[in-house]
Protein backbone atom coordinates (compact mmCIF):
# COMPACT_ATOMS: atom_id res chain seq x y z
CA UNK A 1 0.00 0.00 0.00
CA UNK A 2 1.36 3.39 -1.00
CA UNK A 3 0.67 6.34 1.31
CA UNK A 4 0.24 9.74 -0.34
CA UNK A 5 0.00 13.16 1.33
CA UNK A 6 0.05 15.53 -1.63
CA UNK A 7 -2.93 16.28 -3.88
CA UNK A 8 -0.72 16.56 -6.96
CA UNK A 9 0.58 13.05 -6.31
CA UNK A 10 -2.91 11.59 -5.83
CA UNK A 11 -3.98 13.14 -9.15
CA UNK A 12 -1.14 11.24 -10.85
CA UNK A 13 -2.69 7.94 -9.74
CA UNK A 14 -5.60 8.53 -12.13
CA UNK A 15 -3.11 9.11 -14.96
CA UNK A 16 -1.12 6.02 -14.02
CA UNK A 17 -4.23 3.83 -13.95
CA UNK A 18 -6.13 5.51 -16.79
CA UNK A 19 -7.46 2.14 -18.00
CA UNK A 20 -8.57 0.90 -14.55
CA UNK A 21 -11.74 1.34 -12.53
CA UNK A 22 -10.85 3.27 -9.39
CA UNK A 23 -12.92 2.90 -6.23
CA UNK A 24 -12.73 5.54 -3.49
CA UNK A 25 -13.61 5.31 0.22
CA UNK A 26 -13.42 8.69 2.04
CA UNK A 27 -13.07 8.45 5.85
CA UNK A 28 -12.11 10.52 8.87
CA UNK A 29 -10.02 7.67 10.25
CA UNK A 30 -10.33 5.73 13.50
CA UNK A 31 -11.40 2.85 11.28
CA UNK A 32 -13.69 0.05 12.41
CA UNK A 33 -15.31 -2.99 10.80
CA UNK A 34 -17.93 -0.76 9.16
CA UNK A 35 -15.25 1.13 7.26
CA UNK A 36 -13.49 -2.09 6.37
CA UNK A 37 -16.67 -3.62 4.94
CA UNK A 38 -16.93 -0.58 2.65
CA UNK A 39 -13.31 -1.11 1.62
CA UNK A 40 -14.12 -4.75 0.84
CA UNK A 41 -17.00 -3.62 -1.39
CA UNK A 42 -14.62 -1.33 -3.27
CA UNK A 43 -12.14 -4.18 -3.69
CA UNK A 44 -14.89 -6.29 -5.28
CA UNK A 45 -16.21 -3.62 -7.63
CA UNK A 46 -12.97 -1.83 -8.54
CA UNK A 47 -9.56 -2.55 -10.02
CA UNK A 48 -7.84 -0.02 -7.75
CA UNK A 49 -8.99 1.05 -4.27
CA UNK A 50 -8.05 4.39 -2.73
CA UNK A 51 -8.95 5.25 0.88
CA UNK A 52 -8.61 8.74 2.32
CA UNK A 53 -8.25 9.82 5.95
CA UNK A 54 -9.01 13.46 6.66
CA UNK A 55 -10.82 14.97 9.64
CA UNK A 56 -12.71 17.69 7.84
CA UNK A 57 -12.83 20.84 9.94
CA UNK A 58 -15.42 22.45 7.65
CA UNK A 59 -18.23 20.11 8.72
CA UNK A 60 -17.89 20.84 12.45
CA UNK A 61 -19.76 23.69 14.11
CA UNK A 62 -18.61 25.60 17.17
CA UNK A 63 -18.88 23.46 20.29
CA UNK A 64 -18.70 20.14 18.41
CA UNK A 65 -15.96 17.56 18.83
CA UNK A 66 -13.44 18.53 16.13
CA UNK A 67 -10.53 18.86 18.57
CA UNK A 68 -11.19 15.54 20.32
CA UNK A 69 -12.39 13.46 17.38
CA UNK A 70 -10.76 10.00 17.83
CA UNK A 71 -7.53 9.41 15.92
CA UNK A 72 -5.39 6.29 15.45
CA UNK A 73 -3.43 6.57 12.20
CA UNK A 74 -1.02 3.76 13.01
CA UNK A 75 -3.83 1.28 13.55
CA UNK A 76 -5.69 2.60 10.50
CA UNK A 77 -2.64 2.04 8.29
CA UNK A 78 -2.17 -1.51 9.55
CA UNK A 79 -5.85 -2.36 8.99
CA UNK A 80 -5.79 -1.02 5.43
CA UNK A 81 -2.58 -2.90 4.65
CA UNK A 82 -4.29 -6.10 5.79
CA UNK A 83 -7.12 -5.35 3.35
CA UNK A 84 -4.59 -4.86 0.51
CA UNK A 85 -5.72 -1.32 -0.19
CA UNK A 86 -3.74 0.10 -3.09
CA UNK A 87 -3.39 3.72 -1.98
CA UNK A 88 -4.02 5.64 1.24
CA UNK A 89 -4.41 9.41 0.85
CA UNK A 90 -3.77 11.43 4.04
CA UNK A 91 -3.77 15.15 3.21
CA UNK A 92 -3.36 17.75 5.95
CA UNK A 93 -5.58 20.77 6.46
CA UNK A 94 -3.21 23.11 4.63
CA UNK A 95 -3.19 20.76 1.65
CA UNK A 96 -7.00 20.72 1.52
CA UNK A 97 -7.76 24.31 2.51
CA UNK A 98 -5.13 26.89 1.65
CA UNK A 99 -5.00 30.09 3.68
CA UNK A 100 -8.02 32.32 3.11
CA UNK A 101 -10.01 29.50 1.47
CA UNK A 102 -13.18 31.32 0.44
CA UNK A 103 -15.15 28.94 -1.78
CA UNK A 104 -18.06 27.06 -0.23
CA UNK A 105 -21.04 25.07 -1.46
CA UNK A 106 -24.49 26.54 -0.95
CA UNK A 107 -27.30 24.01 -1.02
CA UNK A 108 -30.66 25.41 -2.09
CA UNK A 109 -32.92 22.51 -1.29
CA UNK A 110 -35.20 21.37 1.50
CA UNK A 111 -33.08 18.21 1.79
CA UNK A 112 -30.51 20.02 3.90
CA UNK A 113 -32.97 21.69 6.26
CA UNK A 114 -34.16 18.43 7.84
CA UNK A 115 -32.73 15.91 10.30
CA UNK A 116 -28.96 16.39 10.72
CA UNK A 117 -29.00 19.47 8.49
CA UNK A 118 -31.48 21.19 10.77
CA UNK A 119 -29.44 20.81 13.95
CA UNK A 120 -25.87 20.96 12.56
CA UNK A 121 -25.45 24.25 10.75
CA UNK A 122 -22.18 23.60 8.92
CA UNK A 123 -22.44 19.85 8.56
CA UNK A 124 -23.60 19.08 5.04
CA UNK A 125 -22.11 22.18 3.43
CA UNK A 126 -18.75 21.11 4.86
CA UNK A 127 -19.20 17.52 3.75
CA UNK A 128 -20.16 18.42 0.19
CA UNK A 129 -17.22 20.82 0.01
CA UNK A 130 -14.64 18.22 1.05
CA UNK A 131 -16.21 15.49 -1.10
CA UNK A 132 -16.12 17.84 -4.10
CA UNK A 133 -12.43 18.51 -3.53
CA UNK A 134 -11.63 14.84 -2.97
CA UNK A 135 -13.52 13.77 -6.10
CA UNK A 136 -11.58 16.32 -8.16
CA UNK A 137 -8.30 15.12 -6.68
CA UNK A 138 -8.89 11.35 -6.79
CA UNK A 139 -11.14 11.25 -9.91
CA UNK A 140 -12.66 7.87 -8.99
CA UNK A 141 -15.12 5.87 -11.04
CA UNK A 142 -16.88 4.67 -7.90
CA UNK A 143 -17.53 6.25 -4.50
CA UNK A 144 -18.44 3.99 -1.57
CA UNK A 145 -20.42 5.34 1.41
CA UNK A 146 -22.12 3.83 4.45
CA UNK A 147 -25.87 3.40 4.94
CA UNK A 148 -25.75 4.66 8.55
CA UNK A 149 -25.19 8.15 7.14
CA UNK A 150 -28.08 7.88 4.68
CA UNK A 151 -28.88 11.60 4.48
CA UNK A 152 -25.22 12.26 3.72
CA UNK A 153 -25.28 9.63 0.96
CA UNK A 154 -28.51 11.10 -0.44
CA UNK A 155 -27.05 14.61 -0.71
CA UNK A 156 -23.68 13.48 -2.09
CA UNK A 157 -25.36 11.34 -4.75
CA UNK A 158 -27.61 14.26 -5.68
CA UNK A 159 -24.61 16.61 -5.95
CA UNK A 160 -22.74 14.09 -8.10
CA UNK A 161 -25.69 13.91 -10.49
CA UNK A 162 -26.38 17.64 -10.62
CA UNK A 163 -22.72 18.70 -11.03
CA UNK A 164 -21.99 15.98 -13.62
CA UNK A 165 -19.22 14.17 -11.77
CA UNK A 166 -18.16 11.05 -13.64
CA UNK A 167 -18.55 8.96 -10.49
CA UNK A 168 -21.12 6.41 -9.37
CA UNK A 169 -22.03 6.34 -5.65
CA UNK A 170 -22.58 3.00 -3.92
CA UNK A 171 -24.52 2.63 -0.65
CA UNK A 172 -22.98 -0.01 1.64
CA UNK A 173 -24.94 -1.72 4.48
CA UNK A 174 -24.55 -0.61 8.08
CA UNK A 175 -22.29 -2.88 10.12
CA UNK A 176 -23.37 -3.38 13.72
CA UNK A 177 -21.95 -4.50 17.03
CA UNK A 178 -23.25 -7.81 18.39
CA UNK A 179 -25.84 -5.85 20.39
CA UNK A 180 -27.08 -4.05 17.27
CA UNK A 181 -25.46 -0.66 17.84
CA UNK A 182 -24.32 0.81 14.53
CA UNK A 183 -20.53 0.95 14.39
CA UNK A 184 -19.15 4.48 14.57
CA UNK A 185 -15.83 6.10 15.40
CA UNK A 186 -17.66 8.14 18.05
CA UNK A 187 -18.54 4.93 19.89
CA UNK A 188 -15.00 5.25 21.28
CA UNK A 189 -16.32 7.96 23.59
CA UNK A 190 -18.42 5.36 25.47
CA UNK A 191 -17.41 2.82 28.11
CA UNK A 192 -18.58 -0.81 28.00
CA UNK A 193 -21.75 -0.21 30.04
CA UNK A 194 -22.69 2.79 27.93
CA UNK A 195 -22.08 0.85 24.72
CA UNK A 196 -24.47 -1.83 25.91
CA UNK A 197 -27.14 0.70 26.88
CA UNK A 198 -26.69 2.55 23.59
CA UNK A 199 -27.96 -0.55 21.80
CA UNK A 200 -31.44 0.58 22.88
CA UNK A 201 -31.37 2.93 19.90
CA UNK A 202 -31.36 0.15 17.31
CA UNK A 203 -33.79 -1.96 19.33
CA UNK A 204 -36.14 1.00 19.41
CA UNK A 205 -36.06 1.23 15.61
CA UNK A 206 -36.81 -2.49 15.29
CA UNK A 207 -39.76 -2.23 17.69
CA UNK A 208 -41.13 0.85 15.94
CA UNK A 209 -40.76 -0.80 12.54
CA UNK A 210 -42.63 -3.92 13.64
CA UNK A 211 -45.46 -1.94 15.25
CA UNK A 212 -45.82 0.40 12.26
CA UNK A 213 -46.06 -2.54 9.87
CA UNK A 214 -48.73 -4.11 12.08
CA UNK A 215 -50.70 -0.89 12.53
CA UNK A 216 -49.87 1.50 9.71
CA UNK A 217 -52.52 4.10 10.53
CA UNK A 218 -50.95 5.53 13.70
CA UNK A 219 -47.21 5.53 13.11
CA UNK A 220 -46.63 8.89 14.84
CA UNK A 221 -48.08 7.55 18.09
CA UNK A 222 -45.69 4.59 17.82
CA UNK A 223 -42.71 6.90 17.28
CA UNK A 224 -43.78 9.13 20.18
CA UNK A 225 -43.91 6.06 22.41
CA UNK A 226 -40.33 5.15 21.47
CA UNK A 227 -39.17 8.73 22.02
CA UNK A 228 -40.60 8.66 25.52
CA UNK A 229 -38.82 5.38 26.35
CA UNK A 230 -35.48 6.67 25.05
CA UNK A 231 -35.81 9.94 26.94
CA UNK A 232 -36.45 8.01 30.15
CA UNK A 233 -33.08 6.32 29.58
CA UNK A 234 -31.07 9.55 29.15
CA UNK A 235 -31.20 9.76 25.36
CA UNK A 236 -31.70 13.38 24.30
CA UNK A 237 -33.66 13.20 21.05
CA UNK A 238 -32.64 15.35 18.11
CA UNK A 239 -35.10 13.70 15.73
CA UNK A 240 -37.02 10.44 15.32
CA UNK A 241 -38.87 10.46 12.02
CA UNK A 242 -40.33 8.37 9.23
CA UNK A 243 -39.26 9.75 5.85
CA UNK A 244 -39.38 8.72 2.21
CA UNK A 245 -35.90 7.56 1.22
CA UNK A 246 -36.31 8.87 -2.34
CA UNK A 247 -36.84 12.53 -1.38
CA UNK A 248 -36.40 12.69 2.44
CA UNK A 249 -39.90 14.08 2.87
CA UNK A 250 -42.03 13.12 5.88
CA UNK A 251 -44.27 10.15 5.10
CA UNK A 252 -47.94 11.18 5.09
CA UNK A 253 -49.77 8.14 3.76
CA UNK A 254 -49.58 4.37 3.78
CA UNK A 255 -48.74 4.15 0.07
CA UNK A 256 -45.29 5.64 0.78
CA UNK A 257 -44.29 3.08 3.42
CA UNK A 258 -42.60 0.77 0.92
CA UNK A 259 -39.97 3.47 0.21
CA UNK A 260 -39.63 4.82 3.74
CA UNK A 261 -36.99 4.74 6.47
CA UNK A 262 -37.05 5.40 10.17
CA UNK A 263 -34.34 7.93 11.05
CA UNK A 264 -33.11 8.74 14.55
CA UNK A 265 -30.40 10.94 16.08
CA UNK A 266 -29.71 11.38 19.79
CA UNK A 267 -27.21 12.78 22.24
CA UNK A 268 -26.38 9.94 24.60
CA UNK A 269 -25.22 10.58 28.19
CA UNK A 270 -23.97 14.01 27.06
CA UNK A 271 -20.99 12.15 25.59
CA UNK A 272 -21.68 11.56 21.94
CA UNK A 273 -24.13 11.92 19.11
CA UNK A 274 -25.52 8.65 17.77
CA UNK A 275 -27.46 8.28 14.52
CA UNK A 276 -29.13 5.30 12.88
CA UNK A 277 -31.80 4.38 10.36
CA UNK A 278 -33.57 1.30 9.03
CA UNK A 279 -35.66 0.70 5.95
CA UNK A 280 -39.31 -0.01 6.67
Amino acid sequence: MQIIHNKDDIKKIRQKHFDKKIGFVPTMGCLHLGHLSIVEKSKIESDITIVSIFINEKQFSEGEDFDKYPKNHEQDINLLKEKNVDYLYIPNSQEMYKNNHSTFIQIKTDDIQVMCGKSRANFFGGILLVITKLLHQVQPDYLFLGEKDFQQFFLIRKMIQELDFNTKAFLCPTVREKNGLAMSSRNNYLNSKELEKASMLYNSLLIAKEKIIQNESCYQDIINEQIKILEQNKFIIDYYELRNQNNLKIVNNISEYIDSRLFVAVNFNNKCRLIDNIKL
